[in-house]
C-alpha cells in the first residue's frame, strides 16, 4: 500500500492518495470494496472516495455506484464491480481531508494539522469486503524531504498482518512532525511524543508529563518497555477543546491551538488515552457500546489515581478531578439506567455518552476499597492485568470473563455489586474509594439547570493542605 498526501496551492497537506495491489481476493467472485461511514457522531462531509480506479489481470475492473450497507457494528459504503474479478487486485482513489463544521467525536477523521495530515486510516481506507478478513499488508508513506508519516506500528515504512479493524485503527500523523523522547527512549523502545500544530516549547512540557505518565502506567499495568510507544498531538482550530483516541502502543490527542498544555483535565485525558492503549479490552463491546462501563470506566479511575499515586497531581488537582467526576455521575438524569440500555441514551443528549464512564469510575473505585475491606490482598488493578493477560494470551473475552474473575478472585459478593451496578442501581462508594488523603461521604449535590437536589458523595481533602504539591 502506498500512501501519499496530496496539497492545496498553499502547500497545506488537503487529502491522501492510495494505491494498493492486493492478492488472493475474492478471485472468480464479483469484488466488493467497503468505505467505513464512520462511528457516531462523526459523519463524513468532504472526506469521501474520489477518482476511484480498479484493475485486475484482465483490465480495467469498472464499479458500480457505492450503495449503503450494514454489518455487525458499523455502516459502510459498498462499491461491487460489474463482473468478477481476475487476480490480482489493483486500486487507487483519493479522500479530501473532513471539514471542520461537524460534531466532534472520536479522533478519527482525516483532517490538516499543522499543514499536514493526520487521523486513524479507518478515515482514508477502502478494502475488500471480507469477513474475518487478515491482511498480510507493507505500507510505504511518500513523504516531501524533511517531513514524516509517523503511525502506530512504525515511521514511514512498516509491514505487518492486520485485521479490517485494528488496520483502520491505526493513528498517524504525517507531515512536519516535531518530536520529543526522554533520554532513555531510543527509536525502537520506550515513549516518543510528537505533534502536528503544537509550538514547540508547549510541547515540551506536555510531553515530559506524559512521559511520567507513561513511566507510572506501565508499571501499573505490568506491560514491557522494550516497545516504542507513540503518543501523537494533533492541533487545529476544529471546536472544544480537547479529546483523544487509543490504538494500539499508541494514542491521538486533539488540542485546539493556545490551549494550556498543563491544564489538569487536559492531562488527565491523556493518562485516559494510556490506559486504553495499555490494557486488555472486553470484546462484547463491538456492536453496542454495552462493555463501555469496563473499558472507560477502567481509563477514567486510572487515569485518576495512577498518576496521583505518582505526584503527577497535586492534592487540590485530585480533589478538582474526583469531584467532577463524582458530580457528572449524580447529576445525569440516566444515571439509574441499566447497562443494557446504554447505547439507546448515549448519543441522546449533550452528556448522554458520559455514563458508561463515570459510572464505570466509580463502579472500579468502590471495588478497590471494597476489595481491601474484605481483608484480600489485591487491589482492582490486579483484576484489570488478569483480563489484560487473558486478552494478550488470544483468548476471546467478554462481560462473563469479568464476572470470572471476580468469583474467583473476590467471592461472591463483588458479582452481586457487579450485578447491581450493571441493572443501573446508584453506586454509592466506601468514603475511602480514592485513597487515604480524600474522605467520601453521602450528601445532596445540585443537578441540572433547575438546580434540583439529588443524593451524591462529596469528598473532601483528609491529609495535606489542599494548595500542597505532591
Amino acid at each position: 500500500m502506498d500512501l501519499t498526501p496530496t496539497f492545496s496551492s498553499d502547500g497545506s497537506a488537503d487529502g491522501v492518495a492510495v494505491k494498493y495491489v492486493a492478492t488472493g481476493v475474492q478471485n472468480g467472485q464479483t469484488l466488493s470494496l467497503a468505505f467505513d461511514a464512520m462511528p457516531t457522531p462523526l459523519v463524513r462531509t468532504t472526506d469521501v472516495i474520489t477518482d476511484l480506479q480498479v484493475s485486475d489481470a484482465s483490465g480495467a475492473l469498472s464499479m458500480n455506484a457505492p450503495v449503503k450497507k450494514h454489518d455487525g457494528s458499523h455502516d459502510y459504503q459498498v462499491w461491487e464491480s460489474s463482473r468478477a474479478a481476475n487476480g490480482a487486485i489493483t486500486v487507487s482513489y483519493r479522500v479530501p481531508v473532513a471539514s471542520r463544521d461537524r460534531k466532534r467525536g472520536p479522533q478519527e477523521d482525516l483532517q490538516q494539522a499543522g499543514k499536514g495530515i493526520s487521523g486513524a486510516y479507518i478515515s482514508f481506507l477502502l478494502l475488500p469486503m471480507l469477513p474475518d478478513a487478515h491482511y498480510d499488508a507493507q505500507v510505504h508513506w511518500h513523504m516531501r524531504e524533511g517531513e514524516r508519516a509517523v503511525t502506530s506500528y512504525g515511521v514511514n515504512d512498516y509491514r505487518g498482518t492486520f485485521t479490517t479493524g485494528n488496520f483502520g485503527d491505526t493513528l498517524f500523523l504525517a507531515g512536519k512532525v516535531l518530536e520529543f523522547s526522554p533520554e532513555k527512549s531510543g527509536p525502537d523502545h520506550g515513549m516518543h511524543v510528537y505533534t502536528l500544530g503544537m509550538p514547540a516549547d508547549d510541547f515540551a512540557d506536555l510531553g515530559q508529563w506524559a512521559a511520567k505518565a507513561y513511566a507510572a502506567e506501565r508499571t501499573a499495568f505490568k506491560t514491557k518497555g522494550d516497545l516504542p510507544y507513540r503518543f501523537m498531538v494533533r492541533s487545529f482550530d476544529g471546536g472544544g477543546t480537547y479529546s483523544g483516541r487509543g490504538g494500539h502502543s499508541s494514542f491521538l490527542l486533539y488540542m485546539r491551538p493556545g490551549y494550556d498544555a498543563g491544564d489538569k483535565a487536559l492531562r488527565r485525558v491523556v493518562a485516559h488515552e494510556m490506559v486504553h492503549s495499555l490494557t486488555g479490552m472486553l470484546r462484547g463491546d463491538s456492536a453496542d457500546d454495552s462493555d463501555d462501563w469496563y473499558a472507560e470506566g477502567i481509563a477514567d479511575y486510572f487515569s485518576l489515581v495512577i498518576p496521583y499515586s505518582a505526584d503527577l497531581y497535586t492534592h487540590q488537582e485530585y480533589l478538582d478531578l474526583v469531584r467532577k467526576e463524582s458530580d457528572a455521575y449524580y447529576s445525569s438524569p440516566d444515571r439509574s439506567i441499566p447497562n443494557s440500555a446504554i447505547a439507546d441514551v448515549m448519543w441522546r443528549s449533550p452528556k448522554g455518552w458520559l455514563i458508561p464512564y463515570t459510572r464505570g469510575a466509580l463502579y472500579f473505585a468502590d471495588l478497590n476499597a471494597k476489595l481491601e475491606q474484605h481483608g484480600l490482598k489485591i487491589g482492582a488493578i490486579d483484576l484489570v492485568n488478569e483480563l489484560s493477560d487473558i486478552v494478550e494470551s488470544g483468548k476471546t473475552t467478554s462481560a462473563d470473563t469479568w464476572v470470572d474473575i471476580l468469583r474467583r478472585r473476590a467471592g461472591a459478593w463483588a458479582v452481586t455489586d457487579w450485578r447491581a451496578m450493571m441493572a443501573g442501581s446508584v453506586i454509592f462508594p466506601a468514603p475511602n474509594a480514592f485513597g487515604a488523603c480524600l474522605r467520601g461521604a453521602r450528601s445532596d449535590i445540585v443537578a441540572g439547570e433547575q438546580g434540583s437536589h439529588v443524593a451524591g458523595m462529596a469528598w473532601k481533602l483528609d491529609c495535606g493542605a489542599a494548595g500542597d504539591a505532591r
